[in-house]
């Protein structure tokens, strides 16, 4: 017969050992689930490169397709809202 404190030091155990089971493969927000390095700073770099530079690698044809507007109205929507709202200004991080 067992009592409740053997019934609990088991429960402890098999608690710990599921526990043990997923903690090392586990990196994202879901067991089971794999993360995926997007190369988000890669990509950034790329479409700033492709429509935002210069001499961009695009037209403005090409840009006003992708975002549905003319590349002028969008650069003015873009100022407006970094002088109004110092969320979209460029800071150094805290690292």
């Amino acid at each position: 017969m067992v009592d409740d404190q053997e019934e609990t030091a088991i429960a402890v155990r098999h608690a710990r050992e599921a526990a043990a089971r997923w903690a090392p493969g586990r990196r994202g927000s879901v067991p089971g689930h794999l993360v995926i390095d997007r190369d988000h700073a890669g990509g950034h770099a790329r479409i700033m490169a492709d429509y935002f530079i210069a001499n961009p690698v695009y037209t403005d044809y090409h840009f006003r397709h992708r975002y549905r507007m003319r590349r002028p109205l969008f650069l003015r929507i873009m100022n407006n809202m970094m002088e109004r709202d110092p969320w979209f200004l460029c800071h150094a991080d805290a690292t």
